[in-house]
């Protein structure tokens, strides 16, 4: 009985070293399981301030800026943007991007969107590899 006592314990302390952690810390759990790479779309992206405007995954048709942050760098010095239809898998568009090799965070401006549905956003290497991919949504 006295092992047990220890192990709740041992939880409670846990949970309350967890809770005392800054929200920071708790931000960055799914990036150990992901390897730290991410995608996020925003309505205009400004590189002099990292500043993100408008950060979401549901938006209205016209442009989106993809926001691709990754724990290594790119590795290609030409990277490709793929639309797919998430409905029937369809690919609606590829645009291609020169990029740096070793960068860690890219954005892809003007990003049409001229209809609406959900649709799959890969980042990919020239080799076809997908680097990272979400679904965005996009409304009227």
């Amino acid at each position: 009985m006295g092992r047990l006592k220890s192990f709740y314990k041992f939880v409670l302390i846990l949970i309350f070293a967890g809770l005392f952690q800054s929200c920071d810390f708790f931000k960055k759990i799914p990036d150990i399981f992901s390897g730290g790479d991410d995608i996020s779309f925003c309505i205009k992206y400004t590189p002099a301030t990292d500043n993100c405007e408008g950060r979401g995954n549901i938006f209205k048709t016209g442009k989106v800026t993809a926001l691709i942050e990754l724990s290594d760098g790119i590795g290609v010095d030409e990277a490709l943007v793929n639309i797919t239809n998430e409905q029937n898998g369809s690919i609606v568009n590829t645009m291609q991007y020169t990029v740096g090799k070793t960068l860690k965070k890219i954005y892809f401006p003007n990003i049409d969107f001229p209809t609406p549905g959900k649709f799959k956003v890969s980042v990919l290497k020239s080799d076809g590899t997908v680097v990272v991919s979400d679904v965005i949504e996009i409304t009227i």
